[in-house]
């Protein structure tokens, strides 16, 4: 038996996934499966390189973000141990100090529905996996993108930091502006209505908002944001992601058909 390096993550909600998954990397595919992540790899492959670890932190990271963007669920994920297993079946761990962040989760109510003849005509639950399962892939393809990067931390700041929440939404819109030029070319080059970034950018930008940018600032009596307002807010910052990685999507796929 050859010896192998065995990567392995732990990670809560055990069912932020829902289901078993696997995830393809650079070095090979992550299986998450009930709070538990593990990869394997042949010890030649690895040869001491600890960078490998990172690189492979980086891109399970990566996954995890997709469902948090989608979901605005956050999640508690390890650094990855490194475990080699010996031929003679010892194994030898390799542990590191590392940082998680805790926060509380809410649970789905899923539906499915039938139609007269027992035939399943919407699954909330399938129709959600599959959607991060694409969200997931779009975000992996493209995640050496600065923008990319820039936009999923935003987001994920949001949702580990409530009272700044509306700040960190705003530099999604921020940096694709900074991409586009203007408001208006994001409308026009995303497909996003008006209306939806207007009001958007009127609630975290103008509006005396404890969570927004000019709190303090511009008016001296402040309130809190409505959850209904917070929630507008998410899906505005969740479409534009989504709309950014298509439209780099569809940039790739003319460049590989020229």
């Amino acid at each position: 038996m050859t010896d192998k390096c065995v990567f392995q993550w732990k990670y809560k909600p055990e069912n932020y996934f829902e289901e078993p998954v696997l995830f393809k990397t650079s070095y090979g595919e992550i299986l998450l499966e009930n709070g538990s992540a593990k990869l394997e790899l042949d010890i030649d492959k690895f040869n001491g390189d600890y960078g490998i670890r990172y690189t492979l932190n980086e891109e399970l990271k990566i996954r995890f973000d997709a469902v948090l963007v989608l979901s605005h669920r956050p999640y508690e994920l390890s650094e990855a141990t490194i475990c080699r297993v010996n031929d003679d079946g010892q194994n030898e761990y390799h542990l590191f100090l590392h940082d998680v962040v805790q926060m509380n989760c809410i649970d789905h109510l899923d539906l499915i529905v039938h139609d007269e003849n027992g035939n399943i005509i919407s699954d909330t639950k399938r129709d959600r996996i599959e959607k991060r399962k694409t969200f997931s892939e779009l975000m992996f393809r493209h995640k050496d993108n600065a923008v990319v990067k820039a936009i999923t931390n935003s987001y994920a700041s949001s949702v580990y930091d409530k009272k700044n929440e509306l700040i960190y939404l705003y530099e999604i819109r921020d940096a694709l502006c900074r991409k586009f030029g203007n408001e208006d070319n994001i409308r026009t080059s995303l497909e996003i209505s008006r209306p939806m970034l207007s009001s958007f950018r009127k609630l975290a930008n103008d509006a005396p908002i404890n969570q927004g940018r000019h709190r303090g600032l511009k008016y001296e009596n402040l309130r809190s944001a409505t959850e209904e307002e917070l929630e507008n807010a998410r899906s505005t910052a969740r479409l534009m992601i989504e709309k950014y990685l298509l439209y780099l999507e569809e940039k790739l796929l003319a460049s590989n058909h020229d």
